[in-house]
């Protein structure tokens, strides 16, 4: 039913060799607008984030490769007790777009990264 929001879960997983850039990309459908609230990242070994932007470019981090977010700054064990990192405001995803998240590994090994991202998905008029 449009208009209706519901919980939704965002996910996406890569797999990246020793050293290796990769991006997960979390996609929303064309009649379909999301709101973030909470975002974790899981992974086999060390990375960095170097970016977190939309499919038009718009950042949501200022980190770079001279300034990443490094594995520390997120949760990485969801067995632990880690909680995800809540968003002070929702990070939108609009319909047709993505949220593509830039990461390095730096464990020197292949690495497997799992980005999740919590919040509402609303069904929109087509």
């Amino acid at each position: 039913m449009a208009g209706t929001k519901r919980p939704y879960i965002l996910t996406d997983t890569v797999v990246v060799t020793a050293s290796a850039d990769g991006e997960a990309v979390l996609r929303v459908g064309a009649n379909e607008r999301f709101e973030g609230h909470k975002l974790i990242i899981l992974s086999t070994g060390a990375f960095e984030v170097r970016g977190i932007k939309n499919d038009s470019g718009l950042p949501f981090t200022n980190a770079d490769s001279g300034d990443p977010l490094t594995q520390a700054m997120f949760p990485d064990d969801m067995d632990a007790g880690d909680v995800p990192l809540e968003l002070d405001a929702p990070l939108i995803v609009e319909k047709n777009d993505a949220l593509t998240v830039q990461f390095t590994d730096t464990s020197a090994a292949s690495n497997t990264v799992r980005v999740v991202m919590y919040g509402t998905i609303e069904s929109l008029p087509s």
